[in-house]
């Protein structure tokens, strides 16, 4: 199992980024023969991380590696920061299509990956729940699956948000 920490310059984000990525390019033999999964093209997910995380996270807090071991999954996991993994106009930074489009184009060209949307799935966890609802939906053309895990869908406050109000998490401008 490969594991690399990448860093490279965004496009999308004006700037140096980090994302680590899980591939069961090497698995032994008796991992591969005998499973089904190896005799397909490897599919790729994108795995967004939660807020105040990071792309380590999926890697020291789950059985990730396991999963892409025994599903010949690659796994993407880039670092969205506390984006809501939205395009931001006033910072300039464009996360979704970060996410949607760039790590996409990026780790396909440099790692192998099939490019057909039927073998790319997203998924995350809360702030990255949410993210890979709004990129997967957004950029459907990239994604045939989405996954999202207790997805930080904050809508109480909606009814009484003014543009005055000041949520860091989940201002008038995130609405």
């Amino acid at each position: 199992m490969a594991v690399f920490r990448v860093t490279f310059y965004s496009r999308a984000l004006a700037g140096q980024t980090d994302m680590c990525v899980v591939l069961p390019n090497d698995v032994p033999p008796m991992m591969s023969q005998m499973n089904p999964h190896y005799t397909r093209p490897m599919k790729t997910l994108v795995l967004l991380h939660g807020y105040s995380g990071g792309p380590w996270d999926w890697i020291m807090g789950s059985s990730i590696q396991e999963l892409a071991g025994a599903y010949n999954l690659a796994v993407i996991m880039p670092n969205g920061r506390n984006s809501f993994y939205l395009d931001r106009e006033p910072t300039g930074e464009a996360y979704a299509t970060f996410v949607g489009e760039e790590v996409l184009e990026y780790t396909r060209s440099t790692f192998g990956l099939s490019r057909k949307a039927e073998d790319t799935f997203i998924g995350g966890f809360s702030m990255g729940g949410f993210g890979a609802l709004h990129t997967g939906l957004a950029f459907s053309q990239n994604y045939s699956k989405i996954a999202a895990l207790s997805s930080a869908l904050i809508i109480h406050q909606l009814r009484h948000m003014t543009p005055q109000d000041n949520n860091p998490m989940a201002n008038y401008a995130y609405y």
